[in-house]
């Protein structure tokens, strides 16, 4: 279901609770209230934060599959040299999301331009690049199921998939907040809305 339409319903419930959403990469510092909650994707080790488990964070490569299809194929992986890789260039530490290096090395599989091609500044930016046919792109699946459904996108290489199960989205939370009431709902229903127990 479509995120806006999921926010639409919890504002018709709890018509008083006014949310904002800022979708930067910097994370911003809860401890200090910058925000009252917030998703991030990583190892789950977040100090001095309430952390509840959300989603598996699976990360695959996917591709155009015109681009795919002019470049032959890649039933076997010596051809992803010949595809331009798209790399997401996310800010703070670099191995706190999956990447291509990290991704190439547990494949075993030696790339001659493995830190070349095409790099973005957020992952829906490389998602673009991918269906645009620029290059594979390695990215959340959560984040182009909708574009593998509609055929924009086709997952590729998912047998040399790089085992993630340190990778997951967390939501988190500060201890204090100005408004707890009103957090606690907004939390409940995430949690809800992700079929998770509250933690």
């Amino acid at each position: 279901m479509n995120s806006h339409r999921r926010l639409e319903r919890f504002q018709e419930r709890h018509p008083d609770i006014e949310v904002r959403i800022d979708a930067a990469d910097e994370l911003l510092d809860l401890r200090h209230g910058q925000a009252d909650i917030g998703i991030r994707y990583g190892k789950g080790n977040y100090p001095g934060l309430h952390v509840t488990p959300l989603i598996g964070g699976a990360y695959h490569a996917v591709v155009s599959p015109r681009l795919l299809q002019k470049r032959g194929g890649l039933d076997d992986i010596s051809k992803l040299q010949n595809f331009a890789l798209v790399h997401t260039d996310w800010r703070g530490s670099r191995d706190a999301v999956p990447n291509w290096s990290m991704w190439l090395q547990a494949a075993g599989i030696r790339h001659p331009h493995a830190e070349n091609g095409h790099l973005f500044s957020n992952e829906m930016m490389a998602i673009e690049a991918a269906i645009s046919e620029l290059g594979i792109a390695l990215v959340s699946r959560a984040n182009v199921e909708e574009d593998l459904a509609a055929g924009r996108l086709v997952s590729v290489l998912d047998n040399h998939r790089m085992k993630q199960a340190d990778f997951r989205y967390f939501l988190v939370r500060s201890p204090v907040s100005n408004d707890p009431v009103n957090v606690d709902i907004l939390h409940a229903w995430i949690c809800a809305e992700a079929g998770v127990a509250e933690g």
